[in-house]
């Protein structure tokens, strides 16, 4: 059987964007609370979209910089 590759994430946690930009959850809800990343929340979970993730990392640190 076969078995399709996964989906890419459509958003991530606060705990992934921290992960994945290597600094702490409290930075990452500081910046989004600055207005800096859009973010929404379902339930009790803020997340934030993949794309404003990257649009807000081409904002601070351009390719190519």
């Amino acid at each position: 059987m076969h078995t399709p590759p996964p989906l890419p994430a459509a958003a991530y946690s606060v705990h992934d964007v921290a992960a994945r930009l290597g600094i702490s959850k409290r930075q990452v809800a500081r910046i989004i609370a600055a207005g800096e990343i859009p973010s929404f929340t379902i339930g009790r979970r803020r997340l934030v979209r993949s794309e404003a993730l990257v649009r807000w990392l081409d904002a601070v640190a351009p390719v190519g910089a």
